[in-house]
């Protein structure tokens, strides 16, 4: 499941002390993180769900509102630009005994094409039809992301 979130930049920005989101959390996660300029970032999370998004203190933000706050600094952006892998959908072309590296590195040159293509082998593995949802989840948009997800039952 992938969530974006509105949180604060620490670090000093040296290669020894990198900025990143504080998101008030010890556990590692997969993110992608946009520096907003101002002292903040626009952050998408990866996670199993129930395990880190509840725990998480930043202030979590829907796809149109990230998207307003990511076009005010880089106008020409999109929800794409800030697109991390989901791991559960990795997680669960495993247990179906698929090679989750493999299906997307053939999938695409872009992470939004390589998700979209791990998303769809799963859809063809379950014999169901989630094609309305193609350019939602290669926009980045988590909801479209999470309504193929609970379609496929992940």
């Amino acid at each position: 499941m992938k969530k974006t979130y509105l949180a604060n930049l620490i670090g000093s920005g040296t290669s020894e002390d990198p900025l990143c989101p504080d998101l008030g959390i010890t556990e590692k996660v997969r993110y992608s993180m946009v520096d907003l300029k101002d002292g903040t970032c626009l952050v998408k999370v990866s996670a199993n769900p129930g395990t880190i998004h509840g725990k998480i203190k930043a202030i979590m933000k829907t796809d149109d509102e990230a998207l307003t706050i990511l076009q005010q600094t880089y106008p020409n952006s999109d929800l794409s630009n800030m697109d991390v892998p989901d791991e559960e959908v990795d997680n669960k072309l495993v247990v179906l005994g698929y090679d989750a590296k493999n299906i997307r590195r053939n999938s695409g040159k872009t992470l939004m094409e390589q998700e979209w293509g791990a998303i769809k082998k799963l859809a063809e593995h379950l014999n169901k039809n989630i094609d309305d949802l193609e350019t939602g989840v290669k926009q980045g948009r988590c909801d479209k992301h999470s309504v193929a997800l609970s379609r496929l039952g992940v």
